[in-house]
């Protein structure tokens, strides 16, 4: 073959390759041009993200604070750009640093950019106010953030990860009150007489409490009225009334009360004490105690007096007059130092020496 053809030949193969490759390369760069270079984007983690500015352990009660981040790091502009933030279970919005639109639907915010060019972007304080109460070593659980936005006339969607942690430390706090003793005449407790229990219990932390179990304890030598004894859904079992709660909400107190009857065998002065104690699945195990002191007294109210014609028949000017007086304790204690004094009737006059009284010193005083 000849030499010249044979260079003409691989002269032009070469330069089919290299036409080839320019094509090749052009067709390259117009695609990355327009479809890559003069894209937007917002995979930046660096400008965009959701990250907390508080601590990761929070009290039920407390501010999250987090900062919501975008940023268009591309080179072509976008329209009718949103974020959508969505509200974490458990917790509610307080405030956010950026006009926003709330979604009911979908318990967002919805935060809204006519446009963004290429650099363009926020950063949104939004701050969350945890529900109270909460479980403690509960995890609020944070959602990715949502982009859309609209590109050569079509929607384009995408998300902004959230690397938000909130941990709830929380515990109940259960609350006895002091028992309170009231006698129901207001006077000494004395026996028969019907005294009343009463006392109440909270939770005033920030976690509801569970398993609580009140009981109160019944005072020896006393009898139980049932039928005065709140809150019902309640046992007697040991000389005791248990109330199985169950629950105990924050903030939800209750109140407890009850009323027993004196009986007899306390000794004068002798104390009659009430007992209640509270436990929980929590470990709370509070008392509360009162004392009170009971008094015996003689009681001579049911004594009894009569007059009457010693010949037993009308009486006239001149009979004497029988006067009969029985002295009778129905009291829970002795009399001691009685002094009995009877009135001589209107119209009469004592007959001298004719009083008597068994183991009495008996003295007469006459009236003008």
């Amino acid at each position: 073959m000849d030499t010249k053809k044979e260079l003409r030949l691989l002269f032009n193969i070469f330069l089919f390759s290299f036409i080839i490759l320019v094509i090749i390369g052009l067709a390259f760069f117009i695609s990355y041009y327009f479809l890559i270079y003069l894209e937007p984007s917002f995979a930046s983690e660096n400008i965009n993200y959701v990250k907390s500015a508080s601590a990761e352990e929070i009290n039920p009660g407390s501010e999250i604070n987090l900062e919501l981040s975008y940023g268009n790091s591309g080179n072509r502009e976008v329209l009718d750009f949103e974020v959508e933030f969505f509200i974490p279970q458990h917790t509610s919005l307080k405030a956010a640093s950026q006009p926003g639109k709330y979604n009911e639907t979908t318990n967002s915010i919805i935060f809204e950019s006519k446009s963004l060019k290429k650099g363009e972007g926020q950063k949104i304080l939004v701050t969350l106010l945890a529900d109270k109460p909460l479980d403690n070593e509960s995890v609020l659980q944070f959602k990715d953030a949502k982009t859309n936005y609209t590109l050569s006339g079509q929607p384009v969607s995408g998300i902004i990860k959230n690397s938000a942690i909130c941990k709830i430390k929380s515990s109940p706090v259960m609350v006895l009150s002091k028992l309170d003793l009231k006698d129901s005449d207001g006077g000494e407790i004395n026996t028969g007489n019907i005294i009343s229990f009463s006392f109440n219990a909270d939770n005033t932390g920030d976690m509801n409490a569970s398993g609580v179990k009140v009981t109160a304890v019944i005072p020896p030598k006393t009898s139980l009225i049932e039928s005065s004894i709140v809150p019902a859904g309640y046992e007697i079992k040991d000389e005791s009334i248990i109330w199985n709660l169950g629950a105990m909400e924050v903030n939800h107190p209750v109140d407890f009360s009850f009323e027993v009857k004196i009986l007899k065998g306390f000794k004068d002065l002798e104390k009659i004490s009430g007992l209640a104690n509270l436990k929980s699945s929590q470990s709370a195990d509070i008392s509360s105690q009162v004392e009170a002191v009971v008094r015996l007294f003689p009681d001579l109210s049911n004594s009894t007096i009569s007059l009457s014609d010693s010949n037993g028949e009308f009486l006239w000017a001149g009979d004497r007059i029988l006067v009969k007086a029985m002295l009778i304790n129905d009291g829970d204690k002795s009399a001691e130092n009685i002094e009995f004094n009877c009135l001589i009737p209107k119209n009469s006059t004592y007959v001298k020496d004719s009083a008597s009284c068994k183991g009495a010193g008996i003295s007469f005083t006459q009236n003008d």
